[in-house]
């Protein structure tokens, strides 16, 4: 699982040149847009995340 979540990481940051570093550890990488969101001008913009769970890696990405 641990080696899922590690390509599933470097998929997320290849995928996406241009995004902040929001967290990154070993349980979980957010990434945010680099602007701030339209709703809440105080907040990074959500782009997309990846967390090892117990029994799961999730892959959440922005909805457009």
């Amino acid at each position: 699982m641990q080696d899922t979540f590690d390509q599933l990481c470097a998929l997320m940051r290849a995928s996406a040149p241009g995004t902040v570093v929001g967290k990154d550890g070993p349980r979980g990488l957010l990434l945010n847009a680099p602007w701030a969101n339209p709703m809440h001008p105080k907040q990074p913009m959500y782009f997309g995340e990846v967390r090892l769970g117990k029994s799961y890696v999730s892959y959440m990405l922005i909805a457009v």
